[in-house]
């Protein structure tokens, strides 16, 4: 029996990550719901791996730039994306945030509103 061929780990050059990030932020697939995206023949999740690994690695810059200020750094196009990206990823995770919270109070004071409903009409048909 032979033993399957292993995967080989994909090496991104900063051209393709250009790419990945310059497709992403056109259609800001982070702000889409889970399977509202499909095309045929491309490996979302591989592309959601390899943007997540891109956007903890530039919070890990930005926090350690922080950290040495006065240093003068290179500000090419990956890092200029990265920042619209990263704020826009922090502002779209805000507003689920904020719909689930208003979907849960929306939920418990139907449910107060029904239950105050149900004791009124049973408060009713006892009289």
């Amino acid at each position: 029996m032979g033993d399957p061929t292993p995967t080989k780990r994909r090496k991104f050059t900063d051209d393709e990550d250009i790419m990945l990030l310059q497709q992403v932020n056109a259609e800001r697939a982070f702000e889409a719901r889970q399977g509202e995206i499909t095309r045929p023949g491309f490996d979302y999740k591989k592309a959601q791996h390899r943007f997540g690994i891109l956007v903890e690695s530039h919070r890990s810059f930005n926090r350690d730039s922080s950290k040495a200020s006065g240093i003068d750094e290179a500000y090419g196009e990956k890092l200029q994306i990265l920042d619209e990206l990263l704020s826009a990823v922090d502002d779209a995770k805000s507003d689920e945030r904020d719909r689930l919270v208003q979907t849960a109070l929306d939920s418990q004071r139907n449910e107060l509103e029904g239950s105050i409903i149900r004791e009124e009409a049973l408060s009713t048909l006892g009289k």
